[in-house]
């Protein structure tokens, strides 16, 4: 969750992660918590705002490479 929230809050763009029915702000390092989304589970990003396609591109680029944990 803090490598997560490090990454967004270098961009201007608000986001917002889903798992289920449960919307948090991808900025929040408790509201990610709060997601308890291990790895393997599946959640839904939508980025807004004047950098979103870069925002985006790196936030794929930190979940494709599962947060450098292997």
């Amino acid at each position: 969750a803090a490598m997560f929230v490090q990454l967004a809050t270098k961009y201007r763009s608000g986001i917002k992660v889903f798992k289920g029915e449960q919307e948090v702000d991808g900025k929040s390092i408790m509201g990610l918590m709060t997601l308890a989304a291990e790895m393997g589970s599946q959640v839904r990003v939508v980025i807004n705002g004047e950098d979103e396609q870069e925002f985006m591109d790196k936030v794929s680029e930190l979940i494709d490479n599962k947060f450098n944990e292997e």
